[in-house]
């Protein structure tokens, strides 16, 4: 399959997935208000860092190696299947342990109930990754599509005093369904039978190597992401210091579905690059990065001029800070979706070490300036030097990718190609 069939596959399947995520986030918003929705969001966030752990980056390398032929199908399921019912074990008795890292974890009585979310969220994140080693971008995203839709029907159809906690609940246990139909379909459409087979010694260390870079670079990219969420509950001195909360969660959550959309792409660039029937030509990359540009521009200026009323109409009154966050924020969401293509390129090259000093730049400059300015500007700050922090990490890898691709600066900023196709195409 060429680089431009890829491409279009993962956008199509990607975008079903990503429609379905905006929904959900905004039903979640509008069912539990700021406050509400801060807490739930915040204690996922928690769980998803956990799971980031414990995954150590295995779907890296599940997709790599499949890709690049190098282990065959059988000993990468062989060894997350193991790693899996590993992770589900110990996390079992772990997770009581846990309960101090928030007073909203005793609050909410959860239980063993987010061993449900590990479980499924580690099964969907590495058989998502073999569906993608197999060019598969539907399987996955449909299953995940399904489930999104089971969840904001919950959420429509539950009674009104139904708690936080019976959300999770039940958002916990459509997680485990999540991983287990992922790994069913995947079984289900594999041309090979499967048959349990264990890596070899040189194997596993290839996986152990390309994983371990993998995890440090997407352990330093959760905390880029995510930092700024702790530091405001520990160093925003408003009286408001959750519904603030809320309200930057929600930004934050809006930048995210923006980047799902170039991950879509992302995706495709390191199939098609780590595949060597696939290498993309001289001046695509360069025309999507251009295209990324080109779009966030739009962007900006549409939120610029309706933002405001869209914010309150669309999440409610509680909402009434988003505005100037995402405004402060979004520049470093436009650097961060470049990030999508170049990161890719260079993982799909075997050059992740870049990913990992351009993504703990980013976390340095985003650390000491939140500790700095969030107990005297609050969210705002937080947004301005988010969005700082993205770009320091977006140009260090744009330099990078351009040093080893084909196209280089030339392609890349070449601008005046994209006017004369539009004039040949609109303007005749």
């Amino acid at each position: 399959m060429n680089y431009k069939q890829l491409l279009l596959k993962s956008l199509t399947w990607r975008t079903v997935n990503a429609l379905s995520v905006v929904v959900l986030n905004i039903t979640v918003a509008r069912t539990f208000g700021a406050a509400g929705s801060g807490k739930i969001n915040y204690l996922v966030t928690l769980f998803s860092m956990l799971l980031l752990l414990v995954s150590v980056n295995l779907e890296s390398s599940l997709t790599y190696f499949l890709v690049s032929k190098k282990i065959c199908f059988q000993k990468l399921v062989t060894l997350l299947l193991v790693w899996v019912a590993f992770v589900t074990i110990v996390f079992s008795f772990v997770l009581p342990l846990l309960s101090g890292l928030t007073p909203l974890l005793p609050e909410f009585g959860l239980g063993l109930w987010p061993v449900f979310f590990l479980t499924g969220m580690l099964l969907f994140s590495y058989y998502t990754a073999l569906f993608y080693g197999r060019q598969n971008f539907a399987y996955p995203n449909l299953i995940a599509f399904a489930c999104n839709l089971a969840t904001i029907a919950y959420l429509f159809a539950r009674n009104a005093n139904s708690s936080g906690a019976a959300f999770l609940k039940f958002w916990f246990v459509v997680a485990l369904v999540q991983g287990v139909s992922s790994l069913v379909a995947f079984h289900l459409s594999a041309q090979e039978a499967f048959a349990l087979r264990w890596p070899t010694v040189v194997q596993f260390r290839s996986i152990a190597k390309y994983s371990g870079y993998a995890f440090v670079a997407s352990l330093l990219f959760f905390i880029l992401y995510r930092a700024d969420y702790w530091l405001i509950v520990r160093l925003d001195r408003s009286d408001e210091t959750l519904k603030r909360l809320g309200n930057y969660i929600q930004v934050s959550k809006i930048s995210h579905s923006l980047l799902l959309f170039s991950s879509m792409v992302g995706s495709a660039v390191f199939t098609g690059t780590a595949d060597r029937d696939a290498k993309p030509d001289a001046g695509v990359l360069g025309t999507l990065l251009r295209l990324i540009c080109y779009f966030g521009i739009v962007v900006f200026l549409v939120v610029l001029v309706f933002g405001r009323l869209l914010f309150s109409e669309v999440y409610g009154a509680s909402f009434k800070y988003m505005y100037p966050a995402f405004l402060l924020v979004f520049p470093g969401c436009v650097a961060l979706m470049t990030v999508s293509i170049t990161s890719n390129f260079l993982s799909g090259m075997n050059q992740l070490q870049h990913n990992v000093k351009g993504v703990l730049m980013g976390v340095v400059v985003i650390v000491v300036l939140d500790v700095l300015l969030i107990p005297s500007y609050g969210i705002y700050a937080a947004a301005a030097v988010s969005s700082t922090g993205y770009i320091v990490y977006a140009l260090f890898l744009l330099y990078q990718f351009s040093k080893l691709y084909t196209g280089s600066w030339r392609s890349i900023l070449n601008y005046r190609h994209d006017i004369q196709f539009i004039r040949q195409r609109f303007l005749k």
